[in-house]
């Protein structure tokens, strides 16, 4: 075997020592795991109308709220209003 050989041979094995260190290393490193119970979840809504104009002074009887085909009470229900947009002007 001449020297190029057998160099090319320890580089090899070197890097498959420490590629196989790092591998064994990373599996030992535990990924944290979070559990969460969500009691409440939030729905955004959004009513237009035809011309696609938001539809203001909805109530929370104007709405059916199902999951699973079972109606549920909601706890909360507001309403927001967003600025209207700005048209912006585009110079060429």
């Amino acid at each position: 075997m001449n020297k190029r050989n057998l160099f090319m041979l320890v580089v090899t094995l070197l890097l498959g020592a420490v590629v196989g260190l790092r591998v064994a290393g990373a599996q030992q490193t535990s990924v944290p795991t979070i559990k969460v119970t969500a009691r409440e979840t939030v729905v955004d809504i959004t009513v237009t109308d035809a011309k696609g104009s938001p539809v203001h002074g909805l109530k929370q009887t104007d709405f059916t709220l199902l999951e699973d085909g079972k109606e549920m009470q909601p706890n909360s229900f507001e309403e927001h209003r967003s600025a209207r947009p700005r048209p912006m002007r585009l110079r060429w």
